[in-house]
């Protein structure tokens, strides 16, 4: 055991835990037990998971070469996929990939099977004729759009997933991947799509198979939609993974506090570390009472209190707010367009995701295309930037060809920089360069027949109508915030990273969070939130992730109203000493 070979008095709690965690994960691999690792914020996920690699590269590895197998590392990003294949030096014995890439190197094997799926589908079955037969046809995926092609039927993103769901049914396609993945361990579980991983519980681990299944994650640091979460599932064996290796230990304490179902251990027992906590509670002017604004600040005194609590802390912290160093978390809308300056646009929509999630087809349109079209353009980059485009713009043949493409597209940026959004898409429209986004298309002409009849305007109209006359300088804001090019950013945008101090920022704004409803909900006197798991869990990771982010200093403020109830929770958690009211 490796926790045997140390020599306890030169080695830290956080290592000492850690080591606890791979002696249980070698265990699990040696007797060929399905497990879970839990491992919180700053816990070194992955480097637990690259030590299993090489334990069961090193061990299995010849073996697994002569009977032309490997162990598969399935991860939620290409870069994922590629450090741990440059961690383990190209071994032939490792496959990295992401869930897709995975999936698809199964599936594409089994093009009967693949064929009787694509007529049973909806979304495919559509773009074949009537009566069509498909026998000949070969099932394809590539950039994940759904089309037909001569011969061939691409599928997409969705369908890849989809339907290893059902492969994962068959016995013949389990028999299959049994002989050539003995082992899989999945990265960020808790963002792995549900239904794959009931899939995977099921019918792998459940049924015995010859697999051994490896979960590596954190169900607090579930960010997206359709991830799984907690799994529980006593088919698996699990590990908890108690070990900060980021944090001093305040922080690390109080995220215990938040966490007690994982308590972790420190690096440095000496270290400190500080906390601070503001609340707004003191204002006495009114509150925000619309819809998910409610029990907000207005916008000029929420951004005072954060510009107070920033003198505050350069004066007596000394943190600067221009460096790497620091970051500033906005977990409430408003005051982070106010300040990334695109508040017209919180303005026009009535849900804030529906922008920021990009499901806005304009919005979509313009952060996608347009903004990286842009910067291809200005770094000299053509080759990506038609590459981008692909079927946007006809093929370029001549001098001239170039000349007004150049032109055109110099005349579009410089639109972008002094004129509306309107102006921007009529530009586009009338010299069809790029070529129009068919959907955005589509919302323009219906929303011209709206008007010229007189109609009521739809909410996606009335919403685009006010886009329409906002300065294009703000779409390009929103797009750099979204991009993280700015100190500011969201949970959502930084996951996985730590900053030296961080400052987070909680208030309305977001249809999904309300602050105080969730620490009320946190209160050791309320229980468990009964029928209200969904919205409890989301605030929870949300405001775990992010107060999980600073090395040596955290830094809280509150821009909306908090009961008592919500005041009692955070002096459990941080100590009423560190909080303030402004």
């Amino acid at each position: 055991m490796l926790i045997m070979e140390m020599d306890m008095d030169n080695t830290s709690p956080a290592e000492i835990a850690a080591l606890k965690s791979l002696d249980k994960i070698y265990s699990c691999i040696e007797n060929k037990k399905s497990f879970i690792l839990e491992a919180g914020a700053g816990a070194g996920k992955t480097y637990s998971l690259n030590k299993s690699l090489t334990y069961i590269l090193e061990q299995q590895g010849a073996k697994m070469q002569r009977n032309a197998q490997q162990v598969a590392c399935i991860t939620y990003t290409n870069v994922a996929a590629d450090n741990f294949t440059s961690t383990q030096n190209n071994h032939p014995a490792l496959f990295s990939g992401t869930i897709h890439s995975f999936c698809w190197t199964i599936l594409s094997k089994f093009q009967a099977e693949l064929r009787k799926l694509v007529l049973a589908n909806e979304k495919l079955s559509v773009l074949l004729e009537e009566g069509e037969d498909i026998k000949n046809f070969n099932i394809e995926y590539d950039f994940g759009y759904r089309k037909k092609e001569d011969s061939a039927l691409k599928i997409h993103h969705d369908d890849v997933i989809i339907f290893t769901v059902e492969f994962l049914k068959n016995q013949k396609f389990l028999k299959y991947l049994s002989s050539m993945f003995p082992i899989i361990l999945i990265d960020e579980y808790q963002d792995t799509n549900g239904q794959l991983v009931n899939s995977i519980l099921e019918n792998i681990v459940k049924n015995e198979t010859e697999i051994l299944i490896g979960f590596f994650g954190d169900s607090w640091q579930k960010i997206y939609g359709d991830g799984c979460g907690e799994i529980n599932d006593s088919s698996l064996e699990v590990v908890k993974k108690q070990s900060n290796f980021r944090s001093e230990k305040n922080i690390v304490e109080a995220l215990n506090r938040v966490r007690p179902d994982l308590q972790q251990e420190v690096v440095e027992p000496e270290s400190s570390g500080s906390i601070r906590v503001y609340t707004s509670n003191n204002w006495t002017g009114g509150w925000e009472t619309k819809n998910h604004w409610q029990g907000a600040l207005p916008n000029g005194q929420a951004r005072l209190n954060l510009n107070t609590v920033r003198e505050i802390l350069k004066s007596e912290e000394g943190w600067t707010f221009d460096d790497d160093n620091t970051k500033t978390l906005m977990l409430t809308h408003r005051v982070l367009a106010i300040e990334q300056g695109y508040v017209d646009i919180v303005s026009a929509f009535r849900y804030n995701d529906s922008f920021v999630k990009k499901q806005d087809k304009h919005i979509a349109y313009f952060l996608d295309v347009i903004e990286p079209l842009r910067e291809f353009f200005e770094q000299g980059k053509y080759g990506e930037m038609f590459k981008l485009l692909g079927k946007r713009f006809p093929h370029i043949s001549t001098v001239s060809d170039k000349i007004e493409w150049n032109d055109s597209l110099t005349e579009l940026f410089e639109i972008c920089d002094n004129g509306t959004v309107e102006e921007v898409v009529n530009h586009i429209m009338s010299k069809g360069k790029p070529i129009i986004d068919s959907g955005v298309l589509k919302r323009e002409e219906d929303l011209n027949i709206t008007l010229e009849t007189g109609d009521d305007l739809s909410s996606s109209q009335e919403v685009l109508r006010k886009l329409k006359v906002i300065k294009y300088s703000q779409v390009r804001a929103l797009s750099k915030f979204i991009s993280g090019h700015t100190p500011f950013s969201t949970q959502h945008g930084v996951k996985g990273d730590e900053f030296e101090n961080v400052l987070v920022v909680l208030g309305r704004g977001w249809n999904q969070y309300d602050w105080n409803k969730f620490l009320e909900l946190s209160n050791p006197s309320n229980g468990n939130p009964t029928g209200q798991e969904d919205f409890y869990v989301r605030n929870r990771n949300l405001f775990y992730v992010a107060c999980s982010r600073p090395i040596k200093n955290l830094t809280l403020l509150f821009t909306q109203q908090l009961s008592v109830e919500a005041l009692e929770t955070l002096s459990i958690w941080f100590g009423e000493d560190k909080i303030t009211h402004l």
